[in-house]
């Protein structure tokens, strides 16, 4: 059935344009990865040009040494993703999805501070490099204009590590953080498309205040400068409650180039449409040109809630584009 909704709504347009208004975090619960497709499909014809494959890859399953080989696949990924590939390929063939379409997998960015500070990791090296190989693989199992990566940053942890230390150690654990995410973003292949989730995880796990703005504004502008590629998206969460534009005001002083689209992850279930325009009010002072998309992914929803909430992410991509 939602097959067929998406081949009565894209039958418009073979296409979509390369400047949506819109972006999936992604992570589908309860779901294969065909269905998840399909949803997005008949919910978001026209809006949507990168598709969520629906699953987040679990970096555990990657190699943190002493857990497993860097070469070795966790359960189920590996099957998730030949499945991905085929419906993504099959509903394209089809002309369910636009033929200029994306697959998208998203990966976290496990980031790995000195003795003492925060979520240590074993042999950093190892991790980073067999992270960056993975995810060359990934790109290399498609054609170079479908390939997109999405690398989930935990801003989260960092801003947690930060609160509990000194101002120095402070300062280190920041700059690991942006070093550790340039040295997997410079190995993303130059055609894959990349964005940047600075991961805040859901309301109930991570309360964000408007120094986290100003901290994320910092670390994407240092992110955007050293890159040695493009960043094609860059996402900042955005908190559900505002009584004024503080937290936007932290976001201000970010400058990011022509090619990457500033996206803020302002649409939140819990108060709809309604709630994701005033936040988007508050905003555009701060941040005149901007995507948007929600919070974080859908994993902590339970799979009744996406079909509507990937129709309230229709109609805020409408609003913003009227």
């Amino acid at each position: 059935m939602q097959e067929r909704q998406a081949h009565r709504s894209v039958q418009l347009t073979e296409t979509v344009s390369a400047g949506e208004r819109l972006h999936l975090i992604g992570a589908f619960p309860g779901m294969d990865s065909r269905t998840a497709l399909a949803m997005q499909a008949a919910n978001l014809a026209g809006l949507l040009t990168i598709f969520s494959d629906g699953r987040v890859r679990d970096p555990a399953g990657i190699a943190v040494p002493g857990d497993r080989s860097p070469a070795a696949e966790d359960g189920g990924y590996a099957p998730w993703r030949c499945a991905s590939l085929a419906a993504f390929a099959d509903l394209k063939r089809r002309g369910l999805i636009p033929k200029n379409a994306r697959l998208q997998t998203s990966l976290p960015v496990a980031i790995q501070y000195a003795h003492g500070l925060g979520r240590l990791r074993r042999d950093r090296d190892d991790y980073a490099n067999a992270l960056c190989a993975h995810v060359a693989g990934l790109v290399a199992e498609m054609q170079a204009d479908e390939a997109a990566i999405q690398l989930e940053l935990p801003y989260a942890d960092l801003s947690e590590t930060v609160r509990e230390t000194t101002e120095d150690l402070a300062e280190d654990a920041r700059a690991t953080f942006v070093e550790e995410a340039l040295r997997v973003i410079d190995q993303v292949p130059a055609h894959a498309r990349l964005a940047l989730h600075l991961d805040c995880r859901d309301g109930a796990r991570f309360a964000m205040t408007p120094a986290d703005a100003v901290a994320m504004a910092g670390i994407a502008q240092d992110l955007l400068a050293r890159a040695s590629r493009p960043i094609d998206l860059l996402h900042i969460p955005i908190p559900l409650r505002h009584e004024t534009d503080e937290f936007f005001r932290g976001l201000a002083p970010l400058q990011s180039p022509p090619e990457t689209t500033l996206c803020l992850g302002l649409i939140h279930l819990s108060d709809g449409r309604d709630g994701a325009l005033r936040r988007i009010d508050l905003a555009r002072p701060h941040v005149p040109d901007f995507a948007v998309a929600a919070r974080s992914g859908f994993a902590a929803r339970p799979p009744e809630a996406i079909g509507p909430f990937l129709q309230l992410h229709a109609h805020v991509a409408r609003d913003i584009a009227a």
